[in-house]
């Protein structure tokens, strides 16, 4: 992401603040070297730690001037707390909270390889449940290591981590019209409570409980059969969206035990509503992924395309994703619902040779489909289908 476009009409500017967190940090540490990273705006500590700036530059920004000095100096204690040696001086700083599961999918691309030791569990396709250390100061996500050495498998520190959450969540959701509740806690675990299942439990729905984890301050929750509640939390989103520390635009439904994707039907007029939050979700941990695999196949020297996930409306009006294959390129693609193949060597009229949903594709040349170990997930082609293969996708295209 380019955080100097983004940022460029704020004041302070991201190089200044840099330059502010790089001079806290020498004060408060010096036996340690920082170094500033401009392209991926973060600092890079001697020990291997890195501090990405982007969430902590908006947080910034938006706080009164007067309180910037010490909104400086708790940024830097992030990730600088000790963990007692003893677990029973530390179960009561265990929390479990949500993360987007992209986070530490880009610190692998960016090589950063200590952001992937911390201890967590997927909950969905796109989230995470994390295991995190808790102090009035700062919280600091938890290695497979320090659990170890406190004793604890990862299953019983989830639930230590729950219980606490539980027990720190005296007041239930805040009703805000028959059917819709919001999360009213405002200690960066809001989003979080949907791990508490007897809290949902509590509330009067109409249907299966129904939620946006837009951010981790933010949780609105309403019932899978009200259309009043689901068109209330489509606003909320679109308008929650525009906070800092997004996390996903995915509606989740809570049924069979468990927290999954939820999309009303076609036919239903809040369809393209929830499936475009979906779409914008994915767009934007696509166009990131694109800058990362971009760099990392110009550093290995490979002539690799990465295919943008883009999207556009159907005869029938509603929301459909596409990428494109094309032929004689070795390229990424990303999951979508429709593939265009384009031979170059045709006249342009014509160079489009097929248009057919991913399920079609898969049955004629999954074979040519390699998943690779990315998320969002993508698939390598680095051939272009035959004669024959052609023929049979012509035959399903629905061009």
């Amino acid at each position: 992401m380019n955080w100097q476009a983004l940022f460029k009409f704020w004041k302070p500017t991201p190089d200044s603040f840099a330059a502010a967190m790089l001079r806290e940090l020498r004060e408060s540490m010096p036996d340690k070297t920082f170094t500033y990273d401009k392209n991926d705006f973060s600092i890079k500590s001697s020990d291997g730690h890195v501090k990405y700036l982007g969430n902590m530059f908006v947080d910034y920004c938006r706080c009164p001037r007067a309180q910037r000095v010490d909104v400086l100096k708790r940024f830097c204690r992030v990730g600088e707390i000790a963990i007692p040696s003893h677990r029973l001086n530390a179960e009561d700083h265990l929390f479990i909270r949500l993360r987007e599961r992209v986070l530490y999918e880009f610190m692998s691309l960016r090589g950063d390889g200590k952001g992937l030791s911390a201890s967590y569990r997927l909950l969905t396709d796109d989230l995470y449940i994390e295991l995190v250390y808790d102090t009035p100061d700062a919280i600091m996500s938890m290695s497979e290591t320090q659990l170890t050495d406190l004793g604890y498998t990862l299953d019983q520190a989830i639930e230590q981590g729950r219980s606490n959450l539980r027990a720190m969540t005296k007041t239930p959701f805040k009703k805000v019209q028959p059917g819709v509740y919001e999360g009213c806690w405002g200690d960066n675990y809001d989003a979080s409570r949907i791990l508490l299942p007897e809290r949902i439990a509590e509330l009067k729905l109409q249907g299966l409980p129904v939620c946006v984890p837009v951010n981790r301050d933010s949780i609105l929750v309403t019932g899978s059969d009200d259309e009043s509640g689901l068109r209330y939390l489509i606003a909320w989103a679109n308008r929650v969206m525009q906070l800092p520390r997004l996390m996903t635009l995915t509606a989740l439904v809570f049924k069979d035990g468990k927290w999954q994707p939820f999309l009303p039907s076609e036919d239903s007029p809040l369809y393209n509503d929830f499936r475009k939050l979906q779409i914008m979700s994915k767009s934007r941990d696509y166009g990131e992924q694109v800058e990362l695999l971009e760099q990392k196949y110009k550093r290995e020297k490979a002539d690799v395309f990465v295919a943008k996930y883009t999207c556009f409306e159907n005869k029938q009006g509603r929301l459909r994703t596409i990428s494109t294959w094309t032929k004689g390129v070795d390229t990424l693609l990303p999951v979508t619902d429709m593939i265009t193949f384009v031979d170059v060597d045709l006249p342009k009229p014509t160079a489009i040779t097929a248009f057919v949903s991913w399920e079609q594709a898969t049955t004629v040349v999954g074979h040519l489909m390699e998943k690779m170990e990315y998320y969002p997930t993508r698939y390598r082609v680095r051939q272009y289908p035959n004669a024959e293969e052609m023929i049979a996708l012509k035959n399903l295209s629905t061009q």
